[in-house]
């Protein structure tokens, strides 16, 4: 069973993106000193306030696996702008199964903070 299942938590984390969109867009002068390539910033927020993508998702390539294998099969998310991991989504510094323990770690025991942790901690990153 995985909390980012959760209708509540769909709808917080939904709420959370839009938030957080609407800050990025209002405050765009001052990200600008802040986070890298902060106009790729913007129009993520804009991706993400049209719900084409949410701030955070899972950072494996590995979306999916079957239970066959051993590994739950991890529910559906919006392409994240930065991964679970705190980095950018395009960047894999760590081996593709250490990502996906972390996607399911993420899925599992999600709650509304751990969006709004991990959007702060990966900030400079949201222009990626």
């Amino acid at each position: 069973h995985f909390d980012i299942s959760k209708p509540s938590n769909r709808r917080f984390k939904r709420l959370i993106d839009i938030l957080f969109s609407l800050v990025m867009i209002v405050g765009f002068p001052i990200h600008i000193l802040f986070v890298k390539r902060p106009v790729q910033m913007l129009g993520n927020a804009f991706l993400v306030l049209g719900s084409r993508k949410s701030w955070i998702g899972y950072s494996s390539k590995r979306r999916r696996e079957s239970e066959e294998n051993g590994h739950f099969i991890l529910p559906v998310l919006k392409p994240g702008v930065i991964g679970v991991n705190g980095l950018p989504s395009s960047a894999s510094v760590e081996t593709e199964d250490g990502l996906f323990i972390l996607d399911q770690l993420y899925a599992r025991d999600y709650t509304p903070y751990l969006d709004i942790y991990l959007i702060t901690k990966g900030y400079k990153w949201l222009g990626t």
